[in-house]
């Protein structure tokens, strides 16, 4: 039986229970034709039939539990217990739900972070293609490089299919409100081509000066 088809059950738990109560009822009849046909008086035969199927509430309570969702019915049990409880402390149960909250934050949190960075994919044109280029030296490992360094970089690239620079800055943008501070960068002319995206305005530049 499916998940939904016992929330079904749970949910018309009354009409469930008649048609057990009907379906147990049949088999009793059944049982005490049986012994009265085979000679038994009354007594004898409703004996036998209460021995052979011993006790019906607890046969309706086993056919109940093997189609409704016995989970969901603890669910209930547990919040009202869950309930008393916090009326009786409330400190603590305070206390226990704000540490439980804050785990399920952070983990959250983790999650969005490692999925952002190492799960899904960037959303560039060929992501796994995508490489950075630093210059490395004694005195400054992973350093960038000058703008002539990219150009004779550019003009002997024979491992990449195009080579592009950005540097990262900081600006300041007039407002109708004052001066505001915004994180930008400047790149080379193919650097949009290279990621395979477009600008939000504008459009790219196809020289290979570098531009803001």
């Amino acid at each position: 039986m499916s998940l939904l088809e016992r929330i079904s059950n749970l949910l018309r738990r009354d009409r469930i229970d008649n048609e057990l109560q009907e379906e147990l009822q049949f088999h009793l009849d059944a049982r005490m034709r049986d012994n009265l046909s085979a000679g038994m008086n009354a007594q004898a035969a409703q004996q036998d039939t209460r021995i052979r199927f011993g006790n019906a509430t607890l046969a309706k309570e086993r056919a109940h539990e093997a189609n409704i969702v016995v989970f969901i019915e603890t669910i209930g049990r547990d919040l009202r217990y869950a309930f008393r409880q916090y009326c009786k402390a409330p400190g603590f149960t305070f206390t226990a739900i704000l540490v439980l909250a804050l785990g399920m934050a952070a983990s959250v949190s983790i999650f969005a972070f490692v999925n952002a960075a190492l799960l899904r994919p960037l959303p560039f044109q060929d992501p796994s293609r995508l490489a950075a280029v630093f210059e490395d030296t004694p005195s400054c490992p992973q350093c960038g490089i000058s703008y002539p360094d990219y150009q004779d970089w550019k003009s002997s690239k024979q491992v990449f299919r195009s080579l592009e620079i950005w540097e990262d800055n900081a600006y300041l943008w007039r407002s109708p409100a004052g001066a505001v501070a915004l994180r930008g960068g400047r790149v080379s002319g193919g650097f949009f081509q290279t990621l395979g995206v477009t600008p939000a305005l504008g459009r790219p530049l196809q020289s290979s000066r570098r531009h803001a």
